[in-house]
């Protein structure tokens, strides 16, 4: 897998000079990133659903200014983290395709799709930006019938992958779908009345993220 540290890529004398004026515990954390980097693995595809998720060891995530922040908030951090290449939508989008196909062929294909996800650089394009975004829920409680409004809130971590249209074209030429590439962030921390509220808000695509209108945030 093609996977670069960063977006940009410091000089040895930069990398040496940040290291010179780092504390103990930055330089632990700072080789346990290195550790997280070395074990990351490819995104991976859900056959019985079509979706595709890239996980991230929490090591990668930097959190440490935007946490203090989010805590006062009434935000709750995510306990583990994962990228969507392609959700629940699209994956169905992507399973039927590859349903359709005869049995030997359809293997072929989901070969394909290994070999693409594994040959792609996930690599960030530019710097990560972060947004608060919020929606509003309605549900039908099934004991009661009744309406139950619930607000969900959460800070995102709006990501820029490389070779993301280029992977989501190629996906669609191998099961002969067009599909459109899903909007790239993290969701680090949730806001909710309960549980239910605290799941985090699905985002699709760059139109349902601008639908939501974002807060940007800065630290």
């Amino acid at each position: 897998m093609k996977f670069k540290r960063d977006y940009y890529e410091p000089s040895p004398e930069e990398i040496k000079a940040a290291e010179a004026s780092m504390l103990d515990s930055q330089k632990t954390q700072s080789i346990e990133r290195e550790k997280a980097f070395d074990a990351l693995k490819p995104p991976r595809f859900d056959q019985n659903s079509g979706s595709i998720l890239f996980d991230l060891d929490k090591r990668l995530i930097y959190t440490e200014k935007i946490g203090p922040l989010a805590v006062k908030e009434g935000f709750e951090p995510k306990d583990e983290f994962h990228l969507t290449i392609f959700g629940f939508k699209k994956g169905r989008i992507i399973k039927n395709a590859l349903n359709a196909f005869p049995g030997s062929q359809r293997g072929r294909k989901m070969q394909e799709i290994q070999n693409l996800i594994q040959r792609t650089d996930w690599t960030l394009a530019s710097k990560p930006k972060l947004y608060k975004v919020s929606k509003d829920y309605n549900f039908t409680d099934r004991s009661t019938g009744q309406t139950i409004s619930s607000k969900r809130e959460t800070i995102i971590q709006a990501l820029d992958l490389k070779e993301l249209l280029n992977f989501s074209n190629s996906l669609g030429q191998i099961i002969g779908k067009k599909l459109e590439p899903q909007f790239p962030h993290l969701t680090l921390f949730t806001k909710g009345a309960d549980a239910q509220s605290r799941m985090g808000i699905g985002i699709d695509t760059l139109e349902d993220f601008q639908k939501l209108n974002p807060e940007p945030l800065e630290v």
